[in-house]
């Protein structure tokens, strides 16, 4: 459940406020330390993150604009009770004042037993000082490499650079990947390389707002790139652990598994792919084909996907993140989960043959018997 959600449903059913907490049951790990000595959220740390309903509707939601594209007003979008992040260290004071019951279900990873409500003691203070605004100004920045033959084709490759405090893994580890292969495509374009395709490579702003820069340019030129886009390829966390997962429109699916055969699995000490570690981790007794896992929503692929109806990509490699939209998401936390920068390496090469083979092959990538049997699955 979203941010969002969360809040909209407190408001749903009448509270005055909502207080969002990271439980160290979800965000520090077993037998390991938490920062600065190991990849968990420390008691003091919480996590930042806007709270608009982005399962409704990606984009600025504080025009008609929302109405228009989304069917959604503002009211039903923005929470208009307020709302506030709250460190572990910091609940588990406003558990222990609590004497209500408690549900099992409930129970986390705080050293206190969770209890809702009981008696009118414990009084909370939640001041917000927040402002809507729709006089605001972000950049897309776009770089563009011109097709040879088939200039009416395209493919994209995008992240966004807007971060919550320093954002090393969320989206910096992605941003890199970005520039790396803009310019080693550009050092190929020097040596005489020319792609058949057109490419352009689109650094988002506005991410963390509710998706807004990629939401933009993509209904802006909505008829422009449903004729012209071919695939389109994100990358926004693409190092936090070394667990590679890989979303992908199921007409892409099994060329995206098979081109994980060709890149090695960062920090293994033996020579095997990142595609036989993926296949290690997937259900393979649930009566499904193996397939890369469907979208969702919550990075810059969303409105390329729904509005424009496009193919798209979404590799990641992941793993313990605890310190995901805090202020430890800091290069040195970034030390401890990819000392050798070899996940970020790893990404940049999958990603660039991807998209070598969407630039260079006169026919494209698609299984439209994956996309059919997919469809029956679901």
């Amino acid at each position: 459940m979203t941010r969002g959600m969360k809040v909209l449903n407190a408001q749903k059913y009448g509270f005055k406020g909502c207080i969002i907490y990271s439980d160290p049951k979800d965000y520090t790990y077993d037998n390991t330390p938490v920062f600065p000595d190991g990849k968990g959220l420390p008691h003091s740390g919480y996590q930042r993150g806007s709270i608009s309903s982005i399962h409704l509707c990606p984009g600025n939601l504080i025009n008609s604009r929302a109405v228009e594209y989304c069917g959604y007003t503002t009211d039903e979008t923005v929470p208009s009770i307020p709302a506030l992040p709250l460190s572990y260290g910091n609940a588990q004071v406003l558990f222990e004042s609590l004497t209500g019951p408690s549900i099992e279900d409930w129970q986390g990873g705080l050293n206190v037993t969770y209890n809702i409500g009981g008696n009118n003691d414990t009084i909370v203070n939640l001041i917000v000082n927040n402002e809507l605004s729709s006089n605001f100004t972000m950049r897309n920045v776009v770089g563009f490499i011109k097709g040879t033959k088939y200039t009416n084709e395209s493919i994209m490759i995008g992240n966004h650079r807007d971060a919550w405090a320093m954002g090393t893994a969320d989206p910096i580890s992605g941003t890199t990947v970005l520039l790396e292969l803009a310019r080693s495509f550009m050092e190929m374009v020097k040596q005489g390389w020319k792609p058949l395709r057109n490419i352009y490579f689109c650094s988002w702003d506005g991410e963390e707002f509710n998706l807004i820069g990629s939401t933009d340019y993509a209904e802006k030129n909505r008829n422009k790139w449903r004729n012209e886009l071919i695939a389109y390829i994100n990358v926004d966390v693409a190092a936090s652990g070394t667990n590679m997962n890989v979303q992908a429109s199921p007409a892409l699916g099994q060329w995206a598994m098979n081109r994980m055969k060709n890149v090695q699995q960062p920090y293994d000490s033996v020579t095997t792919s990142i595609y036989d570690k993926w296949v290690i981790r997937q259900d393979t007794n649930n009566g499904k084909s193996l397939n890369p896992n469907p979208f969702g929503s919550g990075s810059d692929y969303s409105s390329f996907l729904d509005y424009v109806g496009i193919h798209c990509i979404n590799p990641s490699f992941s793993g313990q993140y605890g310190t995901y939209h805090s202020v430890y998401d800091s290069f040195t936390w970034m030390s401890i989960a990819d000392p050798d920068w070899k996940l970020s390496q790893g990404m940049a090469q999958y990603m660039g043959l991807l998209a070598l083979d969407l630039l260079n092959n006169d026919k494209y990538p698609f299984n439209v018997t994956n996309y059919y049997t997919i469809l029956n699955e679901w």
